[in-house]
């Protein structure tokens, strides 16, 4: 799982380190920034997940981030008790906003 970074809160990071992605928690617009920042300027992940509290944090540097670059693809994923404002077809949303496929059951 070189190539999946996670940045977020510290259940999020613990719970991706425990499946072998490497992560850094934050807590704040600052150091999420410099989270993202490193992961970004490493070159080597494809995908970076982002707990959805720090994508909030994040909104515009993420929308900037989709829009001029394929790779990497940045995801939001849910803190403990789940999505807070996000609808269920969030996911697929992302998945075809960044690669354009569909999903279908």
């Amino acid at each position: 799982m070189g190539s999946v970074f996670v940045i977020g809160s510290k259940e999020v990071v613990i719970g991706f380190r425990l499946a072998g992605v490497k992560g850094e928690v934050a807590e704040d617009r600052e150091s999420a920034l410099k989270a993202l920042n490193r992961a970004l300027s490493a070159g080597s992940y494809k995908l970076i997940l982002i707990s959805e509290g720090i994508g909030e944090l994040l909104r515009n540097e993420i929308e900037e981030i989709r829009a001029k670059e394929l790779y990497p693809i940045v995801l939001e994923v849910p803190e403990m008790g789940g999505w807070r404002k996000k609808p269920h077809n969030y996911l697929e949303r992302a998945i075809r906003e960044a690669l354009g496929l569909n999903i279908k059951e």
